[in-house]
């Protein structure tokens, strides 16, 4: 029988005819093999059982040449070998880059860990293997070479004198290149099998072996075949009984010749070795594609992948419905667009998913993007694209251990370990412990060593507030034990190894942990959920986690046998493994659209197409730069080990430009090309040459693509999900009315809002309540409110809910900010104050506080302020940062102090109580503090003001005790009481009359209210300093620079034990001027407690308005301005007019 050799263009008939031909030789009794690439295997196999229906195919093996290898392993011998994956070869290759490492010339300084380095090499040896390059060969042509001598010309258009140097440094790479591929070679002898190895295998064990006798072996969709495959293919030459191949066809085209070169070399190969082998052969043209397929789509495809001008006489396509060119303006827009069209056209026409193939050169770049769009349109899909093993939660939950072993427990390591959730940590635990190590920046032991953290949760705070505060403490402790505990087992059973020992051992231990953790169990049950959850995808690739980090492991353990290594080495090499491991997905249905890489497309029964992402240098490719050999090198390479081509850059830019010609002849009704102007990182991008060559071809595109962001309307609606985000603005048109007629009668999720909207509510509505029901059961029958409280809810409602009842609080950081310098200046005058009273005042003497003293207590202070808020971890807070800053506080807080001193000393109040609490718990357990203010409100629930005062001043005058609440201030803020009506202001003064009722206990005596007082201890400006401030009169210092501001009791005897001189140097006339009579004070008693149950019920009934206090002649709230919850009320307008809060108190409906 004669072999035959087709060629023909894309969809001529050649695989038709192909499969026909097979067919009668199984009926005639022949034993048929059809080799066809790895990729084309299943489409092949669907294609022969559909055309095999009523034909016996007993003899009939469907095979790629992987496949073949295996077939004549399993009938020769051999299938239990030791086969080596992508990770075994890398740690084989690393193994022998350190054996070989002294000899080297060329490649000395070399991370034998990196596996870009390690690939580098493999890709190499593999080249010199597929083009029968062996050892041998490589140490003969460094030979060659370096016998050269004087200059050598190239011949190609990378021209170049090669001089002696030149030659001899090629030479040597050559000659370090055989040594590292000898020494691999060497330690895989009688171990391990490299899969790459097969058609060296497959050849040799062909010559001794009559597999193919009288068979007839057929080969389809092969562009190419490189020299081993050849040998394979010509020693089948010498058996078969007949051998049919089919090629495309190169044509007559010189444009197409050069994007063809690969396939035309190849015929030429086949016709010479079937003459060598004495086979007559015949040849067969198709002419012309037979598929129904528009002629616009013909030309199309034989005009866009060609490197020759466009003539002005060439044709233009008209039909725009058959082409369309597209661009967005990125990446997402483009993805969202295509999954739009998708719909449209499934939707409106009898196409379905499976008949669309989405095209593209890179599909790393459409990861995370494409994909979501997908699940958003819910489009099936299926990507023809394996997933790396590092993606999923159990390789990045090792790959945490690894590197908090070798790098200490860095902070980000440690978080990666607690986000994979196979810690025993609940999700509240986690999201606590995240917060507090990135708000004290815990680093290294910090998470190992046995004492609890005691940092304040919320930074740079420096007590307790509530209890509160200490369970979430506990939570974060608790969090910690669990990864102090896991880390500590895991590092003690390293260590144990006593420093170095082999990769077994290591691996024993770690899988002795995660087993510990019950990892697999925890794997079998995420992919439980996921199947609960319809995600067929994501349960399959769960339960192939744990086998397949067990197949790599046990390859590990085979390719470092015998290696004594450190932890950290056994590290590199488990990552090397597993960096390039992969876990394969099947379609999860039949009907779902495909996604891949142009060099891997092989689509059967195709009607659409989309080539997405045609943007220069990205699709087609750039061919890369060889990493071992320039061009010319590349050249004297190949002819001296006698190659046609070796890596040659123009046969990789005409197979990318093939790439293109292949997806374009694939689908029968439609072909889109799509780019973008902006790559994710915002950098501009120009469409790639065949994208504009398409561009001019198409007469509907002359001008410009088609724009995506400029499409009409009825394009980008055909999911609820769009619908719903297109509606705003056609509202009022009649496609507006008829979505909203729609979906009034077929709800659905992404239209609530919209519905929601219509239905008069306003998402940003000003007016909010929360059902009584719900905020009785959230602050029960007995309410604890502080003063602060008070008055943040009466600044805006809406914003003490956020805060308060919903915990909706910001982030904050540990630094020191400006702001700080209020929390500073109390707590270093609490300290001197608190020092200062303990001793009697007749003890007191002039030269105890001289300036000399004053400032080495100051620097005590601020030392113990450091202290307290950082928890004992002083490392993590001190920076120059914060030096630069307290050297900017302290003057202003060691004049204060002076001022203090000067006070006390003519004043006959005396400070007796310091951050003092309203607290009934610890008044009962004998703490110091005053029991909480109680009042009962309308509703017979019970109210409770507690609150912390910072300093209490008393006066004994009699059987009386006179007592001013005094608290600093380092902003602008001023006490005015006018501002009590509105419900601000009232802090101080709750205080105060909590003290009269309930202090005579602690201060004894009947208590007397003095007042309240504002301490201002503004900060010194930058252009002040001590100097220029002790130029002036101390006490003009004082009373421009730290005045008091507030309300005192209008009784001469007490003003006088305040200020005894009354010349407003500690106690501003103005202050003097507005005093209030015992009646008043008693007035404003009940109005401070009246208010504070008007807000309370306010609360109870969950009033949770925006808005914001707006004082009189103002335009704008002060409470608006740095409001952290902006995001969420979402209201330009959210203001007050000049209006009491509680004079309008409908606000709403309860919800």
């Amino acid at each position: 029988m004669e072999d035959i050799i087709y060629y023909g263009p894309p969809g001529s008939g050649k695989s038709v005819t192909i499969t026909q031909n097979i067919c009668n030789d199984l009926r005639a009794g022949y034993e048929v093999i059809l080799l066809v690439p790895e990729q084309e295997s299943v489409h092949a196999e669907q294609r022969l059982s559909a055309a095999t229906m009523d034909v016996p195919t007993v003899g009939l093996e469907i095979l790629s040449f992987r496949r073949l290898t295996q077939l004549v392993l399993r009938s020769y011998g051999g299938v239990d070998r030791r086969v080596l994956h992508t990770g075994g070869r890398r740690v084989v290759m690393s193994r022998a880059l350190q054996a070989v490492a002294p000899a080297l010339t060329s490649y000395q300084q070399l991370d034998v860990t990196d596996a870009g380095t390690l690939d580098g090499f493999l890709q190499a040896m593999d080249d010199f293997r597929q083009n029968n390059v062996n050892v041998l060969r490589l140490e003969q042509a460094a030979k060659n070479i370096a016998a050269m001598g004087g200059e050598y010309e190239t011949q190609n258009k990378h021209s170049l004198q090669a001089t002696d140097t030149h030659l001899r440094r090629l030479s040597d790479k050559i000659n370090d290149l055989a040594l590292i591929f000898a020494s691999y070679n060497a330690l895989c002898q009688g171990k391990f099998y490299d899969p790459n190895d097969d058609l060296t295998y497959l050849a040799a064990c062909m010559e001794e072996s009559g597999f193919f006798v009288n068979k007839h072996i057929y080969f389809d969709g092969f562009y190419g075949f490189m020299p081993l495959q050849l040998a394979v293919v010509e020693q089948m030459a010498r058996q078969a009984g007949q051998m049919t191949f089919a090629f495309l066809d190169a044509g007559k085209d010189g444009a197409r010749e050069w994007m063809m070169q690969r396939v035309d070399r190849t015929g030429k190969q086949i016709a010479a070795l079937l003459e060598r082998a004495g086979r007559t052969f015949h040849v067969v043209r198709f002419q012309e594609d037979r598929r129904i397929r528009p002629q616009s789509l013909t030309q199309f495809s034989a005009w866009v992948p060609d490197v020759r001008p466009i003539r002005a006489d060439t044709p233009k396509i008209c039909h725009s419905h058959e082409i369309r060119l597209v661009q967005g303006s990125n990446i997402w827009e483009e993805a969202e667009w295509l999954c739009c069209d998708i719909l449209r056209r499934v939707q409106t026409t009898d196409c379905r998913f499976r008949e669309i193939n989405i095209v593209t050169r890179n599909t790393d770049r459409y990861a995370g993007v494409l994909d979501a769009a997908f699940e958003k349109y819910q489009i099936p899909y299926h990507f023809s694209v394996r997933q790396s093993l590092m993606q999923h939660s159990l390789f990045r939950f090792i790959d945490a251990l690894m590197r908090c072993h070798t790098y200490h427990c860095r902070r980000q390591d440690v978080l990666t370990l607690i986000k994979t959730g196979f810690l025993p940590i609940s999700i509240e635990d986690a999201c606590l412990f995240e917060r507090y190590v990135e708000l004290w920046n815990i680093q290294g032991e910090g998470y190992l060593n046995n004492e609890d953290w005691q940092m304040h949760p919320d930074g740079l705070v420096k007590d307790r507030q509530d209890d509160s505060e200490d369970v979430r403490l506990q939570s974060i402790n608790r969090a910690r034990h669990v990864v102090a505990e896991h880390l500590q087992k895991l590092f003690e059973a390293f260590d144990n190894l006593n420093g170095a020992a082999d990769a077994s051992a290591y691996l024993r231990v770690l899988i002795t942990f995660l087993c510990s953790l019950h990892v697999p169990e925890q794997l079998e049950e995420k992919a439980k959920f996921y199947e609960q959850m319809g995600d067929r995808r994501g349960r399959d690739v769960t339960l192939q986690l744990w086998q397949t980090f067990c197949d790599v492991t046990d390859e590990l353990v085979l390719t470092a046998e015998g290696m004594q290594i450190k932890p950290e080495s056994f590290f590199r090499l488990l990552t090397l493994m597993v960096a390039d491991a992969d876990i394969g997905t099947i379609p999860a249905g039949l009907d779902c659209v495909t996604f891949s890489d142009a060099a891997l497309l092989r689509a059967d029964h195709c009607r659409h197409i989309y080539l997405i992402g045609m943007t220069d240098g990205a699709f087609p490719q750039t061919p890369p730069d060889n990493r071992f050999f320039s061009e010319w090198e590349k050249e004297v390479f190949a002819k001296q080990c006698h190659i046609e081509s070796f890596a040659d850059k123009d046969q990789m830019a005409a197979d990318e430009m093939f790439y293109i010609r292949q997806a374009l002849c694939t689908p029968t009704q439609s072909v889109t090309l799509s780019t973008f102007v902006f790559d994710p990182s915002g950098k501009a991008q120009r469409p790639s040459a065949p994208f504009l060559r398409a561009q001019a071809l198409c007469e509907a595109y002359s001008d410009h693509p088609m724009l995506i962001g400029g499409m009409d309307i009825h394009d980008l609606i055909w999911n609820a999900a769009t619908a719903a985000e297109h509606y705003a603005m056609y509202a009022q048109q009649p496609l507006g009315k008829a979505m909203m007629r729609f979906f009034r009668d077929h709800p659905h999720p992404s239209f609530d809002t919209v519905l929601y909207t219509q239905s008069g509510a306003r998402l940003s509505e000003p007016n909010h309540r929360v059902s009584a029901a719900c905020m009785s059961s959230i602050l029960g029958d007995n309410m604890r409110l502080s003063p602060s409280a008070l008055e943040k809810y009466v600044k805006c409602p809406f914003a003490y809910f956020c805060n308060d009842i919903l915990h909706l609080t910001q982030e904050k950081k540990k630094l020191f900010e400006s702001n700080d310098a209020g929390t500073y200046m109390h707590d270093v005058l609490e300290q001197f104050v608190r020092a200062y009273a303990k001793i009697p005042r007749e003890a007191h003497t002039p030269d105890e506080y001289d300036d000399a003293r004053i400032a080495q207590r100051l620097d005590e202070y601020t030392n113990r302020y450091i202290l307290s808020r950082s928890g004992g971890n002083i490392n993590a807070v001190v920076t120059p940062r914060l030096m630069a800053k307290l050297g900017f506080w302290r003057p202003t807080a060691f004049l204060l102090i002076k001022k203090i001193i000067a006070e006390f000393s003519q004043s006959a109040f005396y400070p007796q109580a310091f951050e003092l609490r309203l607290s009934d718990a610890l008044a009962q357990h004998g703490g110091d503090a005053v029991k909480e203010l109680h009042l009962t409100l309308p509703d017979r629930t019970n109210l409770a003001l507690r609150g912390v005062a910072d300093r209490v001043d008393v006066w004994h005058r009699g059987e009386n005790s006179y007592l001013r609440v005094i608290d600093y201030k380092t902003g602008s803020k001023t006490f005015d009481i006018e501002k009590v009506k509105d419900g601000l202001d009232m802090q101080m003064l709750i205080y105060l009359f909590a003290l009269r009722q309930n202090g005579a206990d602690r201060f004894g005596g009947k208590i007397i209210p003095a007042g309240v007082l504002y301490q201002s201890a503004g900060l010194l400006s930058l252009k002040e300093n001590e100097a220029d401030l002790y130029d002036n009169d101390i006490e003009t210092v004082f009373k421009n620079k730290f005045p008091y501001s507030g309300v005192v009791l209008n009784d001469d005897a007490c003003i006088l034990a305040m200020d005894q001189e009354k010349n407003g140097v500690f106690l501003p006339k103005k202050v003097i001027n507005t005093s209030i009579g015992s009646e008043e004070m008693k007035k404003t008693e009940e109005q401070v407690l009246q208010k504070s149950m008007d807000i309370a019920m306010q609360i109870r009934q969950g009033c949770a308005d925006v808005r914001p206090y707006i004082e009189n002649g103002k335009k704008e709230s002060a409470a608006c301005k740095y409001c952290e919850y902006k995001p969420i009320c979402r209201r330009a307008d959210s203001i007050l007019t000049d209006q009491n809060l509680f004079e309008n108190g409908e606000g709403g409906e309860d919800e």
